[in-house]
């Protein structure tokens, strides 16, 4: 359940930090594949160009680590649970004969005393079903067998008052590959966007051809940029403000006053994955509006300046979304051009 509670988890933040789910899989190891510690493996698996790469790994280690360290040790390395009111629980036992297996055994009676608190329950009705059989059972400890007569040593099975349990905690080992993630995050998040995709009713809008990096808002390291439709000083004085706002409420942006043509600027900001754009232009003067464009869909809307800082930080944080942002204000005709 724990193993399985990671897997899902790691879909989520792989499908929400814009990888393709079809490129996705996890895939369990084979037996002969596991570490000698393992009871379980599996690896979230990512398809890129190199084909499906390993690029998180997930191990059931279960008490391996605990109970190696214990048996080494001699000290039980257990956590105490504490049942919220006492019950009765059936409980199996090893009862030995102290006197008789230090006289057997000598020196080597405390590591078999060792090993026998260690047996599961399982084990130790399996060893008292062969000693009620008058049968003397093998055990190895210390890499070494010991027979155990039922002179020595015999199993209880009896009810007892329990206020909580002794537990050897698990241990669930999660690991990625940071770089492997990075390099097939790039490439599930580019393609080159067909004119046929493009919202715009503009002839030459129809007829750019664009590379874009389609990272979502919340890994995007700039999450939107500002632009003034010409170059123009009077377009260019209403930009600090803006950026100033933004940098306020956690909002990283980057602006571009060259006299290159905007829809020539859009395309820089698609290229290296900037989710949205603010575009200031001659009515900003007239009303103090700007328009915001989408990324992915190339849409604008037409927003007040003093709420679009508001509507960015929603949307980059997942508050907002960008249907709603498109029924809640006026679209705008995309202006997106290759002349200047």
């Amino acid at each position: 359940e724990i193993l399985g509670y990671y897997m899902g988890r790691t879909q989520q933040f792989l499908t929400q930090s814009g990888f393709n789910q079809q490129g996705i899989r996890f895939r369990q190891h084979l037996k002969k594949e596991m570490a000698h510690y393992a009871s379980d493996c599996w690896d979230a698996e990512i398809l890129c160009s190199y084909g499906w790469i390993e690029c998180a790994g997930y191990a059931d280690r279960s008490c391996y680590d605990l109970t190696a360290h214990s048996n080494a040790s001699s000290e039980q390395l257990t956590a105490y649970i504490r049942h919220d009111a006492p019950k009765l629980v059936a409980v199996v036992e090893a009862i030995v004969n102290k006197g008789e297996l230090g006289k057997t055994f000598k020196a080597e009676a405390k590591s078999i005393e060792q090993h026998l608190r260690t047996l599961s329950t399982e084990q130790l009705l399996q060893i008292k079903s062969n000693l009620d059989s008058n049968q003397s059972i093998s055990i190895t400890a210390n890499n070494k067998s010991y027979n155990l007569s039922p002179t020595l040593l015999r199993i209880e099975q009896k009810q007892v008052k329990e206020s909580g349990r002794n537990i050897t905690p698990h241990v669930i080992e999660p690991s990625f590959g940071i770089g492997r993630i990075l390099y097939c995050l790039l490439e599930h998040s580019f393609y080159i966007r067909s004119s046929s995709t493009s919202s715009s009713t503009s002839t030459t809008d129809k007829n750019l051809s664009r590379n874009v990096l389609r990272l979502p808002a919340r890994i995007a390291p700039t999450k939107v940029s500002i632009l003034p439709l010409q170059s123009d000083e009077k377009l260019e004085k209403q930009i600090p403000m803006i950026q100033r706002e933004l940098s306020r409420v956690g909002v990283s942006s980057k602006s571009d006053t060259s006299g290159v043509a905007i829809g020539r600027r859009y395309a820089r900001t698609d290229e290296v994955g900037v989710p949205y754009g603010i575009t200031v232009d001659y009515r900003t003067l007239e009303d103090q509006s700007v328009t915001l464009r989408e990324r992915d869909s190339m849409e604008q809307v037409r927003i007040g300046k003093e709420k679009v800082v508001e509507v960015v930080s929603g949307l980059c944080e997942g508050r907002v979304q960008w249907e709603e942002v498109l029924k809640q204000y006026e679209r705008q005709e995309s202006k997106e051009t290759d002349e200047k």
